[in-house]
């Protein structure tokens, strides 16, 4: 799948993969490469901007104020699709920013589909949590899928990419 075409189209099935899960694996590392992976709710926009919120206690938000690339995969089965991508973490300044980090952090609400206390997006259930909100722009992205009676124009051996 070279052309134009089957490019947009990998584009658009990943889109559509990536909108219809809730959580991704995020790998990061410290300053000093100790690596550490964690599941997170996230919300994904059109241009395949993640957005995910943490706690400022957490492991992964000081490793990405240290080491602010971070690793993400999404589709860990029961289908054998899976997508990965890295990229710069972005953190949100909610004091400076209050009107985006709120709009970040209702868009990974609604996604998690956990409205309710509880159950309540985890790290939400505790209100003396103070929040890490992170937009990451993929730098590169590949798709493998391995579901060759689902699409079989899509099946692939290798990973089909996405981005760039």
């Amino acid at each position: 799948m070279d052309s134009n075409k089957d490019h947009e189209k990998i584009k658009r099935l990943a889109l559509e993969f990536l909108k219809a899960h809730k959580t991704a694996v995020v790998a990061t590392a410290s300053r000093s490469c100790e690596p550490q992976a964690a599941t997170v709710f996230y919300s994904i926009d059109d241009d395949f901007t993640f957005n995910f919120v943490t706690d400022r206690n957490s492991r992964k938000y000081k490793n990405l104020l240290e080491n602010p690339y971070i690793s993400i995969v999404v589709g860990v089965g029961p289908e054998v699709v899976t997508i990965q991508c890295g990229g710069h973490a972005e953190l949100v300044d909610y004091a400076k920013e209050t009107a985006r980090a709120m709009k970040i952090a209702g868009k990974v609400i609604i996604n998690s589909k956990l409205y309710f206390i509880p159950p309540s997006l985890p790290v939400l259930m505790n209100l003396t949590v103070e929040l890490g909100i992170f937009i990451v722009k993929p730098s590169w992205m590949v798709m493998l899928d391995l579901e060759c009676q689902k699409d079989p124009q899509t099946f692939a051996k290798n990973y089909q990419r996405v981005l760039p």
